[in-house]
């Protein structure tokens, strides 16, 4: 499912010390491993900044990103059939990666050096608008290549799934996630207050600070049994293809209900798409969001 991973790297010691522990998808099919660094630039902003001879001067950058990452590839091809660099001079590295992502199965992405819950604009850009199932790491300052190992090989250990919707190819992932030691998976559905209550009550009667809301627990309840029938649905479906799962349903904030189960459970994964990849990061080590 694994097996050609596409790695967009800085030269930041966050993304090259990340970079390193990629051996460890090994045990999830990997067998290539593409690093793709973008060289940024902009012709006429380097010819105001004095550069005449724009061409050598990529040219320059080019040689030096490829002698930068020569150690990495040496690592990684002790246990890969396979690993290249693509080095790329670009002014949108994320139309880059867009061109090139449908040969590969797996995107990895650490969050920001600067922030260990935010990736970036470039790298937020490109996992919101990628086709491919993307793994995000929260990076930690004071981590080194062992805790990205750590994360990467236990991943499948405590998992959850935001279910966002019940699409085929959600439930087609998941499948193929057995196989890489996904026998349990906790299924959370969030609903936001004001989405439970709409269409329920009149927008007045929400915002009101004084009055309390007319039949509130009557309609979560129904609201809350609604989820639990979807729910059961999925899990029926999971267990049919041995997967065992749990339910989770909360009203409110995702981050809330995340800490909530890790303090029980522990987390060790959160699977989800787009819309909430995000927010779980701030709560779970790592994140597959499913395109």
């Amino acid at each position: 499912m694994f097996e050609r991973v596409l790695y967009p790297v800085e030269f930041t010691d966050v993304s090259i010390t990340c970079a390193r522990a990629l051996k460890e998808l090994k045990r999830y099919g990997a067998e290539e491993i593409t690093l793709f660094h973008a060289i940024e630039y902009d012709s006429a902003k380097l010819i105001e900044g004095g550069i005449v001879d724009v061409d050598k001067f990529i040219s320059n950058l080019r040689e030096k990103a490829n002698k930068k990452l020569e150690e990495v590839v040496k690592d990684l091809s002790r246990d890969f059939r396979k690993v290249s660099v693509k080095v790329t001079a670009t002014l949108d590295p994320t139309i880059e990666i867009a061109k090139i992502e449908n040969d590969f199965d797996l995107l990895v992405i650490p969050s920001s050096s600067r922030s260990q819950l935010f990736l970036g604009k470039t790298a937020e850009k490109v996992v919101r608008s990628s086709k491919i199932p993307c793994l995000v790491l929260k990076s930690r300052a004071d981590a080194g290549k062992s805790y990205y190992e750590f994360t990467l090989r236990n991943m499948f250990e405590k998992p959850v799934f935001i279910v966002e919707k019940t699409g085929g190819d959600f439930f087609k992932i998941l499948e193929k996630l057995r196989h890489f030691g996904l026998k349990k998976v906790i299924l959370v559905r969030i609903t936001e207050l004001e989405e439970a209550l709409e269409g329920k009550v009149s927008k007045e009667e929400i915002m009101h600070p004084l009055i309390p809301i007319p039949r509130i627990v009557e309609i979560l309840s129904e609201r809350w049994e609604s989820e639990r029938a979807e729910l059961e649905k999925i899990r029926h479906h999971l267990e049919t293809k041995g997967i065992s799962s749990e339910i989770s349903i909360s009203f409110g904030s995702l981050e809330k209900c995340l800490e909530r189960i890790s303090k029980v459970e522990g987390l060790s994964l959160a699977i989800c798409g787009r819309q909430n990849f995000d927010k779980a990061l701030k709560v779970v080590d790592a994140v597959m969001v499913l395109n």
